[in-house]
């Protein structure tokens, strides 16, 4: 079983900055998505194990969901991939 837990680069870096910001960091919302950004393209661009969902993974998009939402989707997937009902 695969997932792959994605969401857009603006949410991510939103959740990022309130981390940071928790800690005690002064951050830049645009810097941080402009760093984001960049790591992403040269995740998925890199010559050797570019970042990419594997052909059979579940793509789980997570930019509009809370984190419950996010485990119970992923749950349900597993319990469809093992065919348990309840």
């Amino acid at each position: 079983m695969k997932i792959f837990l994605d969401a857009s680069p603006e949410e991510r870096a939103q959740r990022r900055m309130l981390q940071l910001q928790d800690n005690g960091f002064n951050v830049n919302f645009d810097r941080l998505l402009a760093e984001i950004k960049e790591r992403d393209d040269r995740d998925r661009n890199r010559a050797i194990a570019p970042l990419v969902a594997a052909g059979d993974a579940l793509v789980l998009d997570s930019t509009e969901m809370s984190i419950d939402q996010v485990i119970e989707k992923a749950l349900q997937y597993a319990r469809d991939k093992l065919g348990i009902t309840a």
